[in-house]
Order: C-alpha cells, then sequence, then structure tokens
C-alpha cells in the first residue's frame, strides 16, 4: 500500500496552509516543527541550488520528505519544477519574528536560513532586458484537454517573470 503522495510534504501550499494560524492563534510551539524542517532543507538544498541551478544558498522544490530530499519530485515538470519552495517557507520564519520580535530567533535561526534562500533567488533571477530583474523560466501551470480519440494533451506556458514567483521574491527581500 502506497499512501497519497508518499506522505511526502507538498510545500507548493498545502504545508503552509496547516501552519498560518500557528502565530495569528498564538499557538506558536505548533510552529516549531515546521523550522525544524525548514532548517533540515536549507541544509540539504545547498547542493540542489549548486547542482541544478549552479546558485549560492538553498533552494527547495514543491516536495519534501522525510529525509529532506529539495530535487525536482519524479512526475511532470507543470508541477515537480518549482523550485520556490524555500524562499515561500522563509515567509513563515519572518512571521515568527513579526509576531513575537524575538531578536535572538531572528538572528540565530531566522536571518541565516533566509539569506541563504535570497542568496539563491538574487543568482537565479535574470534581467528581462528592460533593466528589470525577473525569476528565470519557468513552467505556469499546465492546461489539460482532450484531443480527438480521448488523447490527454497539455500545454505549457513558458515565460519570464511569472507573477507568483516574483511576488515569492519580492516578499522574501
Amino acid at each position: 500500500m502506497r499512501p497519497p503522495w508518499r506522505s511526502n510534504y507538498t510545500v507548493n501550499i498545502n504545508t503552509e496552509m496547516n501552519y498560518w494560524p500557528a502565530e495569528t492563534c498564538n499557538l506558536e510551539e505548533c510552529h516549531e516543527p515546521l523550522f525544524d524542517l525548514i532548517e533540515g532543507i536549507s541544509v540539504s538544498g545547498r547542493s540542489t541550488a549548486e547542482t541544478h541551478y549552479d546558485c549560492r544558498g538553498w533552494t527547495a522544490h514543491h516536495n519534501l520528505d522525510l529525509w529532506r530530499k529539495t530535487t525536482p519530485a519524479k512526475g511532470s515538470a507543470s508541477w515537480a519544477f518549482w523550485p520556490m519552495a524555500g524562499a515561500w517557507l522563509c515567509r513563515h520564519l519572518w512571521d515568527r519574528y513579526l509576531f513575537g520580535r524575538d531578536e535572538e530567533f531572528l538572528a540565530t535561526k531566522a536571518y541565516p536560513i533566509m539569506r541563504e534562500a535570497a542568496l539563491f533567488c538574487l543568482d537565479w533571477l535574470i534581467e528581462d532586458g528592460e533593466g528589470h530583474l525577473v525569476t528565470s523560466l519557468l513552467l505556469r501551470r499546465k492546461i489539460f484537454f482532450l484531443m480527438p480519440k480521448a488523447t490527454m494533451c497539455s500545454q505549457y506556458g513558458n515565460y519570464d517573470g511569472y507573477g507568483r514567483h516574483s511576488r515569492v521574491v519580492y516578499v522574501l527581500y
């Protein structure tokens, strides 16, 4: 028997949504397991950033496991290729600081992790020809449709500066 999604952490929104209320509901201790996960992937994600993108810092893709695997998951590139999970998860670290104003937490745990995620983003951004830094080519969400004889097809949109990804980088900085 195989559990759904191999019981992995889906960090393109599912995991984050479970932790969004932690600080606002005064349940900051519930955030600790996520912080431990982020700290672990910030270590394993260095290799992913260097090997896959020739970038400094660290990154993670949309699907993580117990062993802190940060590389793209096996499957369609339309969902497996999303190297923004690390930068997005850093928002939880910042939220902890905003709610508690714990400068020791910021200095010793949050900032070093956020800084390394920002270094990845800085190396990964490209100029758009008009002097703006935008996210590198990404695959936009796929659109599935049926062809004659019920053949499944999909269309991907490759383009620079996808808004969601640019927003993740903006919030991190």
